[in-house]
């Protein structure tokens, strides 16, 4: 706390000059000692708004932190200001499933041209495309593709920083008897595929290789899962896929329990495991089909599963028990990853059945919210 100034030296007072009002110093030490005082005598009277007034003038007075000196503390992204429509070229395509293609397109994602909110972090979001021109409506397609690595952007999560060099894993941090400098801008290509269903995209469906295309920002916050991250309280994960959601369930599967910057790690689990159902052997997605030996030799177990006749949420739940393995409902992290005609179904039955806890349930139609960049430091 302030101390009371000291007192004048004893004259005749100075009978043209008017009482001035004490500086905001000493108006702060005599609300400081008002409040304390109340410590020893609680019949004391204080006023607490003057004294917070008079403290937030003193901050004021000694900091300074004004509208345009916060300005130039705060993080600006390295992207503001730069378009949200960039062009992205198509590199190859494939069908993995009856009217479904998997595009693979070539996009930037360097964080001089593409805001981090904007980019592929986690799994469950959507690929806004369209064709080039504006005149096309805009499409949002389901990654298949792992989120992007964090050398590119520097965590699978959004945060506020000054990156550097995107390919560079610590070039946004300073060590000892370093300056810290800023490299110039350079793009940074890099290969996402993501799901084109015929029924709902045609035009980009029908897109070969080497057209170009309008790639803005990614759509939604993904699945939110933030809250089973833990292999302590949840060393169970079981994922059930069917329709589009089979897509989502490879990016899941490549980065987040099985890629090197996945915070799922399968490596910390007891139990990871998929259960997968298409309506015949020849609809199943390659995505998964293509995909299960890898996932396999990664300690996963995969239950593909074909026809019933009575829906993907039936199909999943006879593949289920028809499974060999353990778990406990309640240290179970469960996905499910269905068109939404089934999920209320699957969900149901989850809970009902097989005693998985509701909020340990994650659905694919539930996206988190997007993530904010901090604006000030």
């Amino acid at each position: 706390p302030l101390a009371p100034a000291p007192a004048a030296a004893p004259g005749p007072p100075a009978a043209s000059s008017p009482r001035r009002a004490p500086p905001a110093a000493h108006a702060a030490a005599a609300a400081l000692r008002a409040v304390a005082s109340k410590n020893e005598d609680p019949n004391a009277e204080v006023d607490h708004r003057a004294a917070a007034e008079a403290l937030a003038e003193e901050k004021e007075r000694t900091l300074g932190m004004t509208e345009d000196r916060i300005e130039g503390y705060r993080v600006k992204d390295p992207a503001e200001g730069q378009p949200l429509w960039r062009t992205a070229t198509v590199i190859a395509t494939r069908p993995v499933a009856p009217g479904v293609v998997e595009l693979e397109l070539e996009v930037e994602v360097s964080p001089y041209y593409v805001t981090s909110l904007n980019q592929y972090y986690y799994p469950g979001q959507r690929a806004s495309v369209r064709l080039p021109g504006g005149g096309s409506p805009q499409r949002e397609l389901r990654y298949t593709s792992p989120v992007l690595p964090a050398t590119c952007h520097g965590a699978i999560e959004p945060v506020a920083r000054g990156l550097l060099e995107c390919d560079r894993r610590w070039a946004h941090m300073t060590f000892a008897g370093e300056v810290k400098k800023e490299y110039p801008p350079h793009p940074v290509p890099r290969l996402v595929r993501v799901w084109a269903d015929e029924s709902e995209a045609p035009e980009l469906h029908a897109l070969e290789e080497g057209a170009e295309v309008d790639f803005g920002p990614s759509a939604g916050g993904g699945l939110a899962f933030d809250h089973l991250k833990s292999p302590f309280l949840y060393p169970y994960v079981l994922v059930f896929a069917a329709g589009d959601g089979a897509a989502t369930a490879k990016a899941l599967l490549d980065s987040v329990l099985g890629g090197p910057d996945g915070v799922l790690k399968h490596t910390s689990r007891e139990e990871v495991r998929l259960f997968y159902h298409s309506e015949s052997e020849g609809e199943a997605a390659a995505v998964i089909t293509e995909e299960a030996g890898k996932w396999r030799q990664w300690g996963f177990g995969v239950e593909v599963a074909h026809g019933g006749g009575e829906g993907a949420a039936a199909g999943l739940r006879g593949a289920f028990d028809a499974a060999d393995f353990e778990y406990d409902p309640e240290m179970t992290a469960v996905f499910a990853l269905v068109p939404p005609e089934e999920e209320g179904a699957l969900v149901e039955w989850l809970v009902g059945h097989a005693g998985v806890p509701e909020c340990n349930v994650v659905r694919m139609s539930h996206d988190q919210p997007k993530g904010e960049m901090l604006g000030v430091t």
